[in-house]
């Protein structure tokens, strides 16, 4: 049953994984919910080391 749900989630997931692609870049990433989708980009981001 688990390899099945992979297979299709990778099925659903490949051509969002190819629009964003094709029509963004490696800053792009896609939240899917049960009620929205939404693109988001990051402009900046910068790691924070704490001691």
């Amino acid at each position: 049953m688990e390899k099945e749900k992979l297979n299709e989630f990778e099925k659903i997931v490949k051509p969002v994984s190819n629009f964003i692609r094709k029509k963004y870049d490696m800053h792009t990433t896609v939240i899917i919910t049960d009620s929205s989708a939404k693109i988001v980009r990051d402009d900046i981001g910068i790691p924070i080391k704490y001691d």
